[in-house]
């Protein structure tokens, strides 16, 4: 995001801190070393999982097909969500 000047903005100071993985940015969102991460949809699915205290404001891109909704066998069809919590 930072190579390519996504936040260049007038009055808007961001460093940029490269993360290895996804892993360990959701780490350092979760203990405050940083503010903001741009993650994958991994890192991201597993940290709500473990209740890490995150929260989605923009998705960058989307991948078409190749992501996808996981469910419990409980759920068969898109009709079996109503009244079901989806991410918190």
């Amino acid at each position: 995001a930072c190579a390519r000047s996504w936040f260049s903005l007038p009055n808007v100071s961001v460093v940029c801190v490269p993360q290895e993985t996804g892993h360990l940015a959701v780490a350092n969102l979760d203990s405050g070393v940083l503010d903001v991460a741009l993650l994958g949809s991994t890192p991201w699915a597993e940290a709500v999982v473990r209740g890490v205290d995150i929260d989605t404001v923009y998705i960058a891109h989307e991948k078409h097909n190749s992501q996808a909704l996981v469910v419990g066998t409980a759920i068969a069809s898109p009709l079996d969500l109503r009244g079901k919590k989806i991410a918190a």
